[in-house]
């Protein structure tokens, strides 16, 4: 880095690459920034730098956007305040600088709206999904005949909340659908898909999904094999080069419906909002309580809030929201849904009450507490839990259990994060069998357009002699792939994964690790999504301290979607 920054500044800089606060992408971002920056006074320049890589490294969280009022007890932020402007002439300067824009301004680097700092990109796709949403709940419903209402009550039956889903997911052009673990979001979407068939069968219609798993999941759910059922990634024809889709090459779809929407990052819905038609219908289905996406924004969660708060001033966004509430899952596991809504609601003392009648028990909730929070506490118990996978008799066996167990955990590094549980669990089924067939899950981090593998599939990698041999993945219509490991998409252990990998993914029986010390990364609904992957059976190790601290911390992200919504969606129904 070039000598544009005051000594202290670039020791700071180093001290937090270090410690791993800042990377190489927050650098690059702030080197860009310096290098536009030139007659501002030291203290100005330095607010400028320290508010960028606050920024760039609240974008790696997941964040859109930085608010100047809370900016101060930012950690990047706060070591500084001493030698800042004052606070008050914060947004006076920024707007003085040449790479920060005022809205309807030329493009620049940075935007500043009122007191909210964003990059001008994620500015510029958080509104164009405003006004996408705007403009399809406020277009005219389609009208439907006799004879398909006719078919929609019979498809219905005597469920009136399925007429009414049914009804708003099939004439107007925007429509989300979202519940809690159990309340049937993957049986409504089939009974949606199957009222398009049979009600309007020669309209274009495609299933997307934000990853492989979670695509073979609907799949395996539905009555029909022959509807489509592709990642967004695949539908929007991403690759190295862009999008395929967009503006001046919409999709030739005339509805899509996009499942486990709250996985799907800002970035990526607004391209999506880019690839529609005007006369598409977009069904967007999920669950608004989950762990928001790996990328920027928490774009469903805040949809499916604003809509439903707006619903009254503005009856057109009430009727594009429908929220299932009614548990399907009955006797022991209908306990399962009280615990995962006491979690989702912040209810500490009935979510420890619940799990207090479940310790050490044998039934589908079991809540381990840690003696010492060490592995070996747990260990057994989760390498009984590979046995069958690693131990099977073939590759095609081994796959067929991949979706019987999962061992989650809430942070990949340090003695209980993903990162050691999969190194210790690899090398312990090693040296069982030194010689011999083993069978490894593992699962690919990067998307390969080569290769047809995605982000989060995963795929069992038969290791002979302690050595990789060939690996398999599910491929079309159930048939195994087989592929050489050396041609294999970066990957890694699925022994154990984050639960941010886990998403969009279900489980038999699921192992939540969390052990006795508190990590930053673990809140409400990183739990309540650790929980809900799970089928059939839970078990939950943690302390008590620690349970009750993070279903405490609600760990929301900053955007400005939610308010720019409410604010033009009131003019519009003034």
């Amino acid at each position: 880095m070039r000598r544009v920054f005051s000594e202290a500044f670039e020791d700071w800089w180093e001290r937090g690459i270090e410690a791993g606060e800042l990377s190489a992408i927050d650098r690059g971002l702030v080197l860009m920034i310096g290098r536009h920056l030139g007659n501002e006074s030291p203290e100005e320049r330095l607010l400028g730098l320290v508010l960028v890589a606050a920024l760039s490294r609240s974008r790696r969280e997941g964040h859109v956007l930085i608010d100047l009022d809370e900016a101060p007890s930012h950690p990047l932020v706060s070591p500084w305040i001493a030698s800042l402007p004052p606070r008050e002439r914060w947004e006076e300067i920024l707007l003085s600088l040449p790479v920060v824009a005022h809205p309807g301004e030329k493009v620049r680097p940075l935007l500043l709206d009122g007191r909210l700092l964003y990059f001008y990109g994620l500015y510029e796709e958080e509104g164009l999904i405003v006004s996408g949403v705007l403009e399809r709940i406020s277009s005219p419903e389609r009208s439907l005949s006799p004879d398909e209402k006719g078919a929609l009550q019979e498809l219905a039956g005597n469920d009136a909340a399925l007429r009414d889903i049914l009804s708003g997911a099939l004439t107007r052009s925007l429509f989300l659908l979202t519940g809690g673990p159990g309340t049937g979001k993957t049986y409504t979407s089939s009974r949606i898909l199957e009222g398009v068939r049979r009600i309007q069968p020669h309209r274009p219609f495609v299933v997307a999904t934000p990853t492989g798993k979670a695509a073979q999941r609907f799949r395996e759910a539905l009555s029909s094999d022959d509807i489509e059922v592709v990642t967004l990634h695949r539908l929007l024809g991403m690759s190295d080069r862009g999008f395929y889709y967009g503006p001046d090459r919409p999709l030739p779809y005339d509805l899509i419906l996009l499942d486990e929407c709250s996985m799907v990052d800002l970035p990526l819905i607004a391209q999506l909002f880019r690839s529609l038609t005007r006369e598409a219908s977009l069904i967007l289905v999920g669950d608004k309580n989950q762990l928001s996406s790996v990328g920027p924004g928490s774009v469903f969660g805040d949809l499916a809030d604003t809509l439903g708060g707006l619903s009254r001033d503005f009856p057109a966004a009430g009727r594009s929201v429908f929220v299932l509430t009614r548990n399907w899952r009955q006797g022991e596991w209908e306990e399962f849904g009280s615990f995962t809504q006491a979690v989702s609601e912040g209810k500490a003392g009935q979510a420890m009450e619940i799990l207090s009648g479940h310790r050490e028990s044998d039934g589908p909730m079991t809540w381990i507490e840690p003696q010492s929070g060490e592995i070996r506490e747990v260990g057994s118990r989760l390498v009984d839990h590979w046995k069958p996978v690693v131990f099977a008799e073939d590759e095609e066996k081994a796959q067929s259990l991949l979706g019987s167990f999962a061992l989650l955990g809430g942070f990949r590094e340090g003695p209980g994060g993903t990162r050691n549980l999969n190194r210790l669990l690899w090398k312990h089924f090693e040296n069982l069998r030194p010689r011999g067939d083993l069978f490894f899950p593992v699962i690919v981090v990067e998307n390969s357009y080569e290769t047809g593998l995605m982000n989060g599939d995963m795929g069992i990698l038969k290791i002979v002699d302690r050595k990789p041999s060939e690996a398999f993945f599910p491929g079309p219509e159930g048939k195994s792939r087989r592929l050489v490991p050396a041609l294999l998409p970066p990957w890694e252990g699925a022994f154990a994964m984050t639960i941010h990998k886990s998403q969009g993914s279900e489980f038999d029986h699921v192992f939540v690790y969390l052990g006795c010390e508190y990590h930053p990364l673990l809140t409400r609904s990183l739990l309540y999504t650790a929980v809900t992957r799970a089928r059939k059976r839970l078990t939950l190790y943690g302390s008590r301290e620690l349970l009750e601290k993070t279903i405490g911390r609600v760990g929301g992200r900053s955007t400005g979607l939610g308010e720019r919504l409410r604010k033009t969606g009131d003019a519009e129904s003034d």
